[in-house]
This record gives C-alpha cells, sequence and structure tokens, in this order.
C-alpha cells in the first residue's frame, strides 16, 4: 500500500486540483518520485499521521483496525485477485449475497493488468494508475529504515490482515 500511495499521490497531475498530492507534495517538498528508497520513510512517516478519510484526519492503522472489527466487511487482497481474479470476484458476491451477471472469467480476463495497461505485468510505468502489475513489488523499494517505521505504525496491521505471521518480518529483508 505504501508503494503504491507513494507513487498515485506524488505522481497525480497538478492540474487534476487534488488537494491531496498537492499538500503531501509541498509539506514533503518532494519535486518528484525518483529515489523513492530514500524518501519512502518520509512518506510513511507522513501518510501515517495525515491519513485522512471524508475529509477526516485519522491513521491508517486505525482505519484499517475500525474496518476490521466489522462483520460486513469483506477483505479482497490484490495478491489473491492476481492468482485467481474469477474466484475473488465470486467470493465477493457471495459476499455480497450476489448472483454473477455474466462470466466471471470473462470478466476477470478484460480487466487484467495487460488488458488494462497495454503492458505485461513487470513493466513499470511509474506515472500511470496502473503502475506495474505485480504483488510483492515493495521489498524493491523498502528499505530497513522504511520497514521499521513501517512496522512501528502498522506491524500489527499486517499480521491482523494475514500478510504476516509475526513482527518478524523486517528480519527477512
Amino acid at each position: 500500500i505504501m508503494v503504491s500511495a507513494f507513487y498515485y499521490i506524488l505522481n497525480l497531475k497538478e492540474n487534476a486540483n487534488n488537494t491531496r498530492a498537492i499538500r503531501y507534495r509541498k509539506d514533503l517538498g518532494f519535486k518528484d518520485t525518483e529515489d523513492i528508497q530514500s524518501k519512502l520513510p518520509k512518506f510513511i512517516d507522513y501518510f501515517m499521521q495525515n491519513y485522512k478519510v471524508l475529509g477526516k484526519t485519522t491513521n491508517w492503522q486505525e482505519h484499517v483496525k475500525h474496518h476490521l472489527a466489522k462483520p460486513h466487511i469483506h477483505i479482497v487482497k490484490y495478491e489473491d485477485l492476481l492468482k485467481d481474479s474469477a474466484g475473488e470476484l465470486q467470493s465477493a458476491l457471495q459476499f455480497l449475497n450476489r448472483k454473477p451477471l455474466g462470466d466471471l472469467a470473462a470478466i476477470a480476463e478484460e480487466y487484467t493488468f495487460e488488458n488494462q495497461s497495454k503492458r505485461k505485468p513487470g513493466q513499470e510505468k511509474k506515472t500511470a494508475f496502473l503502475r506495474k502489475g505485480i504483488a510483492g513489488d515493495w521489498k524493491n523499494n523498502f528499505t530497513k529504515e522504511a520497514a521499521v517505521l513501517f512496522d512501528q505504525y502498522a506491524g500489527q496491521q499486517l499480521i491482523d490482515l494475514g500478510y504476516e505471521k509475526d513482527r518478524n518480518w523486517i528480519d527477512e529483508l
């Protein structure tokens, strides 16, 4: 989420009138998204302290914790969508007590990264909304400093969401 948010927020066009992107760029002093490894710790710290939902400042980890406690929330992970898009769509529809309105495999195929971006997964375009189309790219961008900082803010949420078994994930970097 942090790597995607870094590129998405900081690459929004100035003329998009996106107040969050403008505020982030100004407050962080970032002119571009080059050298993410040196900028990511500062971005994580700022993002975690200035996260807004419906105009209210909160923090990302509390936002996640709040929604995980609700019974009417269905978690959809990007990694799972990549492995079995049609199955994940089916699971979401079942959770919503809805029937598919078409062939889920065909729908999933229509919306693959490759069909949407006209690039193969892994072919990065840093300024595109569909940047890279792979899971796990955060490991290529996180430094130990970024990982320690993220863990301080949201290490427990990684466990609660099932991404990690314990807080030792930092040692694997």
